[in-house]
């Protein structure tokens, strides 16, 4: 939300420490350290009469049971929007168990996804399903405001984090169920887009690469043929896995960047944590600021003055 121009004040129930104050000096324009009783709850609900939107993630109750649920806050403010992200959302038979990224994952069934099939499924990296959850807040909030502007009256957004896991998946089962009814399996580095696994990851000359093998008699596949043929000399059979497997491991990084998009060759760098800190792209969206001396990332999008105004 900040990121959209929203001015935040993050409060937090005990005093933060010096890295998360500098998070917090970034995000908003003011930081609140309170307990929930007395004086402090009396100064949050002041900070609530003259807000426009409420984000917390405490789990369904743990609030209300200090006078500060949803209704209680609604009493205060009639224009409130309280955006609420959980991991099991404010209502259903999980609501009130604890859950983490792990615990979510698992019961969204994204975790069966993650890995090779003669393994262990593994989490996926970062905390996507909160991530995603979070997004899904923003964009309630944004629907709440506009219903808000039709009505004047605020209302509660209920994420769950479970759900959202379930959505991002959903397009993949259901593919799997058009193509013949088949249970969906861990692919390790291949896709299944419903007709079979397609190898996706590739080693290139200095690096590893992001890549598909396009469809037989595509024009993707013969842009993908003459350029073998331009580089190598070899003719490209349709479906040749050596053949692509021989000649991306003459490229490197640069060279896919550089050349693969000219001649609509879908495949790109699979990229490292030195890769990303290095990008230019990112370089010159200053999308990293310094801080006690190392990279930080600074914000995931950027809002111009003139973005209204159609710029």
């Amino acid at each position: 939300m900040a990121s959209l121009g929203a001015a935040v004040i993050r409060i937090d129930a005990e005093p933060a420490q010096d890295k998360r104050r500098w998070a917090i000096g970034n995000i908003g324009k003011q930081s609140m350290h309170l307990d929930y009783t007395g004086d402090a709850r009396d100064a949050f609900l002041k900070l609530v009469a003259k807000s426009d939107i409420l984000v917390e993630s405490f789990l369904p109750g743990h609030l209300a049971k200090f006078g500060l649920g949803f209704d209680d806050l609604r009493a205060v403010n009639p224009r409130l929007i309280q955006v609420s992200i959980t991991p099991f959302g404010q209502q259903a038979p999980y609501r009130h168990y604890r859950g983490s990224e792990l615990v979510v994952s698992a019961l969204a069934s994204n975790l069966w996804q993650m890995g090779d099939a003669d393994r262990p499924p593994v989490r996926e990296p970062g905390e996507a399903n909160f991530f995603h959850a979070c997004a899904a807040g923003v964009f309630g909030a944004l629907l709440a405001e506009r219903e808000r502007q039709q009505t004047g009256r605020g209302q509660l957004v209920d994420i769950s984090a479970q759900e959202m896991g379930a959505g991002r998946n959903t397009l993949w089962i259901l593919q799997h169920q058009f193509a013949g009814g088949r249970t969906s399996q861990r692919l390790g580095q291949t896709i299944d887009l419903g007709w079979g696994g397609s190898r996706a990851v590739w080693a290139l000359a200095d690096g590893y690469a992001f890549f598909q093998l396009p469809p037989p008699g595509s024009p993707l596949e013969r842009a993908l043929a003459d350029w073998i043929a331009e580089v190598t000399g070899e003719v490209y059979e349709s479906g040749d896995l050596a053949a692509a497997e021989r000649f991306l491991a003459t490229l490197s990084v640069k060279d896919v960047i550089a050349q693969a998009a000219p001649r609509d060759v879908r495949i790109m760098p699979v990229t490292g944590p030195r890769g990303v800190a290095e990008d230019p792209q990112l370089t010159a969206r200053e999308f990293f600021v310094e801080h006690a001396g190392q990279q930080m990332p600074r914000r995931y999008l950027a809002i111009t003055q003139d973005a209204g105004r159609g710029a």
